[in-house]
């Protein structure tokens, strides 16, 4: 702490801030609630609100947009499953703030509207005008979550409340295409809504939130340079189409989520004559299919213990009635010593140091009793290669040059 500072006067446990202000004598207010208590142990967080890098550390903007393609609910939804402190500004067309949301981990942590702050700024905010123009990004801060104002949940029902406020709700803007009258259907025309990074929200989870919309949505996914990688369409719930180069429907879905060239994406509102739209899945079937069919596979320990409870022979005849692709590990704690990889009484393959086949597993089978073993269940296929045996002969082999 400096020491230029008198006793009381900045951060500690007990002190109170808003995101939008400085400690200063006199002025500190607790308006947001011991949510925007600094986390112990840390230096101040914030001072006043200021774009590029703060102490060090980058502000990543995320999503920009305005209120008549998505609402500040919807758009408060996405984050819900973030673990990163999030600062959603509001300003009008011409640029002045309107205000700002602090979310976390799903919880509204502050909020601050002018000189209103808490739930009041909440209200306020949640009935901006449908010209206001958002801007979600990344900012490190430091909030305690357990004094939050509320879940991002709660937003729809401030959004409906009654205010008593001069500002207008947000209400939906016609589309910005020009229609002209007559018999003469008029091209369906993309209008840009936001756009975004995929780093910190997954393609599923707006898939998820962009789909609930009625109007025919489509998200386009681009590379670090911009170039599209590839488009699903969206509306009501439901998947329309799906395309990744030359691969179309589910598996561009699969593609797009998993594909490293996914690095940023833009929204589009589509207008016009859009003709008779196909369905191909609801939106909640795909986000089921496709996180399990991209589900990361892990190794799964089935059994450890020490090798003066159980001997690697004994260990080795037991996991020969598994048909399951297996690794038994030996280590000391510090370090693994080897592997000896089986699967349907048969020994694959083995290792230990530089020692591998036969030799691996004798070195391994003369550790010391202190040291332990570990039984996993491998994820990955078995390689194609030749095995040194089934278990039975390899231990019989080995047993042999003892009893000459």
């Amino acid at each position: 702490m400096d020491a230029r500072l008198r006793p009381g006067q900045g951060v500690h446990a007990r002190s109170a801030r808003r995101v939008d202000q400085g400690l200063r004598p006199g002025v500190d207010g607790d308006e947001d609630g011991p949510a925007q208590r600094a986390a112990p142990g840390r230096e101040r967080c914030d001072r006043a609100q200021r774009r590029g890098r703060i102490r060090g550390r980058a502000v990543v903007t995320l999503l920009s947009g305005t209120l008549a393609d998505l609402d500040l609910a919807s758009i408060a939804q996405v984050t819900s499953l973030g673990r990163t402190s999030l600062r959603l500004e509001l300003r009008t067309r011409s640029g002045e703030l309107i205000g700002r949301l602090v979310l976390k981990a799903g919880r509204v942590v502050s909020a601050s509207a002018g000189g209103v702050h808490g739930r009041d700024a909440l209200r306020v905010l949640m009935t901006a005008a449908s010209d206001t123009r958002f801007e979600l990004a990344r900012e490190p801060l430091d909030f305690a979550l357990s004094s939050a104002l509320g879940s991002v949940a709660d937003l729809g029902a401030l959004q409906r409340a009654p205010l008593g406020s001069t500002r207008q709700p947000a209400i939906a803007r016609p589309p910005r295409a020009a229609t002209r009258p007559g018999p003469t259907p008029q091209a369906a025309v993309r209008i840009e809504m936001m756009q975004g990074r995929l780093d910190e929200f997954d393609l599923l989870t707006l898939l998820q939130t962009l789909g609930v919309s009625r109007q025919l949505l489509e998200i386009e996914v681009r590379d670090r340079a911009g170039a599209p990688a590839g488009r699903i369409s969206v509306k009501a719930g439901k998947v329309v189409s799906a395309r990744a180069g030359d691969t179309a429907g589910f598996d561009a879905i699969s593609q797009l989520v998993t594909s490293p060239r996914s690095f940023q994406f833009a929204a589009f509102r589509v207008v016009g004559d859009i003709g008779q739209v196909p369905e191909l899945a609801s939106v909640s079937e795909v986000s089921l299919r496709v996180a399990q069919a991209t589900a990361p596979q892990r190794n799964r320990v089935v059994m450890e213990g020490a090798l003066s409870e159980f001997g690697i022979p004994a260990l080795l005849q037991t996991v020969g009635c598994s048909r399951q692709h297996c690794a038994l590990e030996i280590h000391d704690h510090r370090a693994i010593s080897g592997a000896i990889f089986l699967k349907a009484g048969v020994v694959l393959s083995a290792r230990a140091g530089l020692l591998t086949g036969i030799p691996a597993i004798q070195h391994l089978m003369s550790s010391h009793p202190h040291d332990r073993f570990r039984l996993l269940h491998l994820a990955d296929p078995a390689a194609d290669q030749v095995p040194l045996g089934p278990i039975s002969h390899i231990l019989l082999e080995l047993e042999a040059p003892e009893q000459m």
